[in-house]
């Protein structure tokens, strides 16, 4: 069985976050495999505001928890192209590109064999800007 490894301290002491550590870890536990699919929507929202905040010290190291989980874990797969695409983003906006473009044309590729029309324009965008001569 693949665990998520512990969520990084942002902060934000325990007894004033709404969503303390070991609850979440308790009740995606008990859940088992849709538990810890819960678990990992909870990774990912948390990584992306870590991203948005500017806190890529955190947001970095959990996309790539993420990617290795998603990359491993059956019931995490289907979520690899949008983990690469917000992957991509958070490498982005540290000024690194080829790894952001390795995410984004990984993202677009799973994308484009899943048949995600709705979603391929905003992959195929993110290449060409990573593409784009700086």
């Amino acid at each position: 069985m693949n665990e998520l490894a512990p969520l990084p301290d942002i902060g934000v002491p325990v007894h004033e976050h709404p969503l303390d550590h070991q609850s979440v870890q308790t009740s995606t536990q008990s859940k088992g495999k849709a538990g810890r699919t819960i678990l990992a929507f909870l990774v990912i929202a948390l990584a992306q505001v870590m991203h948005r905040e500017g806190r890529f010290e955190l947001a970095t190291p959990l996309f790539d928890q993420l990617t290795g989980q998603a990359r491993s874990t059956p019931q995490l797969a289907t979520f690899l192209h949008d983990v690469l695409f917000h992957a991509g983003q958070n490498f982005f906006d540290q000024s690194r590109t080829p790894e952001a473009a390795r995410c984004f044309r990984e993202s677009h590729a799973l994308r484009r064999e899943a048949g995600m029309d709705e979603l391929l324009e905003l992959s195929a965008e993110a290449v060409r800007v990573t593409r784009a001569p700086g």
